[in-house]
């Protein structure tokens, strides 16, 4: 097995049966068999012309690890204009604070900050995260155009996994399980390939079957999900119409979490 570190891939192209995979560093490789899990958004997604990549995401994600006083078994989801907040609590006492919001929200306070003094600050809550945690990062963590746009875990022959095949949205959590559980579930198909068991054909069919068996309900229901929240109206709303129906949040949360894999 071989790493090549700090080098990206620009192309990946299949002819006669063979992908020719291009590096940054000039290098080319060939391969039987490609797998992309390189996460939300790449220039290979450009390459490739995925369909997702056409159209601008009008979203972004903020991320902070701080310290704070807030329970750690508890997962706090708080919603302000054009996006929502989540706190967890992550390794040795700290907490990861972050929030999707949208690039017009930011474009209209101009930084970051502003736009957290004069959106964010406005749900009381995070209004007290913010006055009363100890910020670790000098500056937060940015993440531009996150598409939650269907994606296709099959593209080029290349095989898609993790974010790369879909990216669920953060409201419902679970993405390293999804990560994980598709992972398990490529793995199984390309084994069967590898042995003889398979053709390049039906390698790719089965491992598109599973995945979209597994995931595509999954994804519809998170993007369904996150369009109630980020208005502060309809997520109240929303919130109030469930509280008092535990069967129906709990069918929600099946319809995104999946079952238990080994």
């Amino acid at each position: 097995m071989q790493f090549i570190l700090n080098t990206s891939v620009t192309d990946v192209t299949f002819t006669d049966d063979q992908f020719t995979v291009s590096l940054s560093n000039n290098q080319k490789l060939t391969a039987d068999l490609v797998i992309g899990a390189y996460g939300k958004r790449a220039n290979l997604d450009r390459q490739l012309q995925r369909s997702f990549f056409q159209k601008r995401s009008p979203y972004l994600a903020v991320k902070y690890h701080i310290r704070t006083d807030f329970p750690r078994n508890l997962i706090a989801l708080h919603n302000f204009n054009d996006g929502y907040a989540g706190l967890s609590a992550i390794e040795n006492g700290k907490y990861c604070f972050c929030y999707l919001t949208t690039r017009s929200n930011l474009k209209k306070h101009g930084t970051i900050a502003q736009m957290e003094k004069a959106v964010l600050q406005q749900n009381p809550f995070l209004k007290r995260v913010f006055h009363e945690s100890d910020f670790l990062y000098e500056q937060p963590e940015v993440i531009n155009e996150i598409s939650f746009a269907p994606k296709s875990c099959l593209e080029n022959h290349i095989l898609m996994c993790g974010d790369a095949a879909g990216l669920i949205t953060p409201l419902c959590g679970n993405g390293m399980a999804m990560a994980i559980h598709g992972a398990k579930i490529i793995s199984e198909q390309v084994t069967h390939y590898l042995q003889g068991r398979y053709s390049r054909l039906q390698l790719e069919q089965a491992y598109s079957h599973h995945w979209q068996k597994q995931f595509t309900t999954r994804l519809q229901v998170g993007r369904f999900i996150q369009g109630l929240f980020g208005r502060p109206l309809l997520s109240e709303a929303t919130v109030a119409l469930l509280r008092p129906l535990p069967q129906a949040v709990q069918f929600l949360m099946k319809n995104t979490h999946g079952k238990a894999f080994n």
